[in-house]
């Protein structure tokens, strides 16, 4: 049974009721619980990445001085909406009370928990090192089914902005649990950094098919720095070297020799200028490779709004209509579909920037034709994502920074059919679990399917291009 511990301190009469006081506000906690009516329910937002932000509701009081706030979640099965995080904290910030308050605290929970661990690191509650290598300031106990953390780290967080004195934030386990998916999660859904090669479906395949010509020029570190000439000139060596064993390829290796040579253009075309007294130029190599490109339907163009030059990935197009039954047309299926089928360079959205449409239905169709693909999992994954954004962007209220600003076409017809959006979300991450149970996305799917049992908004926005 979860339960706050009842603190008993043995501190000085001058900052004893203070400390007390926090402590107080964490016995009788409904660890678990549903919300009360009046708190305040939340929509998540694409970058909250973290399971310990991804809260419902949330709800405030202020007694005796001190704040305690209350953080209510969906997770796991059966779906229901349960307190799992409570933050305590003195309305008093100031820094002689931080001092007075803190080691009270610390002395306290050592008592009762032995001592504490200075990880894991939890940036979002403010939990981290003060500078890189060092240790967390701060300190973490756990017992009875919670998890302490307790540090005075300068935290800006949401709602309550940026909090500067004492803070205790009390987690339970389950909560604890699912931000250790977190990292998981995010190799699905592509934040935080990219996935490792080796768990990323097509530059893992193209490291194995290609070799050393591909894993040099994709290794290649373009910084800027005196060694930037050297390594643009190997890198478009290693793209000459690709390119000429498509030339003399059949159509099966060919492609797989295009769609590596389009991620390699894709990362040489960020490259391909120059400084000088009036800004960024073209550089001199890049009327060469432009030469050499223009024979395989590539047309790499002049500088774009964003820096580098214009690349539309004209080279995956060309697999995917040429060769879409080879691997390498499975693997430039798999890249515009990331990308939403929208690849142009310019600036600006679509007619219609609802992607996900598309999206669905090119999926659809790709399953159909492509019953054993060894990339399904990705493809159903894919489909339950754009179906989810369909129907949480269907539910954007007015001030959606993301939404509301861009008027389109399909805004009715999509809002009319949001509700089989979410049967179709549910359905495919199902799906995801069940075939895949233990992945990145069977993982990022577990996440996601209470909210959307219940009803609630997700928050989702992959596959919609914003102005933004």
């Amino acid at each position: 049974m979860l339960r706050a511990v009842l603190f008993l301190l043995a501190v000085s009469p001058l900052f004893g009721q203070t400390a007390a006081g926090m402590a107080a506000h964490l016995n009788g906690v409904r660890w678990e619980g549903p919300p009360a009516a009046a708190c305040a329910p939340r929509i998540p937002v694409q970058m909250d990445t973290y399971a310990t932000v991804q809260w419902t509701h949330h709800c405030t009081d202020t007694r005796d001085g001190v704040i305690r706030e209350s953080f209510f979640y969906v997770f796991g099965e059966p779906a229901r909406i349960a307190r799992l995080r409570v933050d305590v904290r003195p309305v008093d910030e100031s820094p002689e009370n931080t001092a007075r308050l803190l080691p009270a605290l610390e002395r306290t929970l050592t008592a009762r928990f032995g001592v504490g661990t200075h990880e894991p690191k939890m940036m979002e509650i403010g939990f981290y090192p003060p500078r890189y290598g060092q240790p967390v300031a701060g300190d973490h106990w756990k017992g009875g089914g919670l998890h302490y953390f307790l540090h005075s780290n300068l935290s800006a967080s949401e709602p309550k902005g940026v909090r500067r004195g004492v803070q205790l934030v009390v987690i339970t386990d389950r909560l604890f649990a699912e931000r250790a998916q977190d990292d998981l999660i995010l190799r699905a859904e592509g934040f935080g950094g990219p996935p490792p090669e080796d768990d990323e479906p097509v530059r893992s395949r193209l490291k194995a098919r290609n070799g050393a010509p591909f894993v040099r020029a994709m290794g290649a570190l373009l910084t800027r720095s005196a060694e930037t000439p050297r390594l643009v000139r190997e890198t478009i060596q290693d793209l000459t070297a690709i390119l000429r064993e498509a030339d003399g390829a059949g159509a099966p290796r060919r492609a797989l020799c295009l769609v590596a040579a389009d991620a390699v253009v894709n990362k040489l075309s960020g490259w391909l200028i120059e400084p000088s007294p009036q800004g960024e130029r073209e550089s001199a190599v890049a009327a060469g490779v432009r030469r050499q490109l223009a024979r395989y339907g590539v047309k790499l163009g002049g500088m774009t709004h964003y820096g580098g030059l214009a690349y539309d990935r004209e080279l995956l197009w060309r697999v995917w209509r040429e060769w879409p039954d080879t691997e390498g047309g499975e693997l430039a299926f798999l890249e515009l579909q990331r990308f939403g089928w929208n690849t142009g360079s310019g600036e600006g959205c679509p007619k219609n920037p609802d992607l996900f449409r598309e999206v669905i239905a090119k999926a659809e169709a790709f399953l159909a034709s492509h019953p054993r693909t060894d990339f399904r999992t990705q493809v159903l994954y894919a489909l339950a994502v754009a179906n989810e954004s369909w129907w949480s962007i269907a539910h954007a209220s007015a001030d959606d920074q993301w939404v509301s600003g861009i008027p389109y076409p399909r805004r009715a017809a999509n809002a009319r059919q949001a509700g089989r959006a979410r049967d179709e979300a549910i359905r495919y991450y199902r799906e995801v679990v069940a075939t895949a149970p233990g992945s990145p996305e069977a993982a990022s799917a577990l996440r996601r399917l209470p909210r959307l049992e219940l009803g609630l908004d997700t928050g989702q926005r992959r596959f919609f291009c914003s102005y933004c």
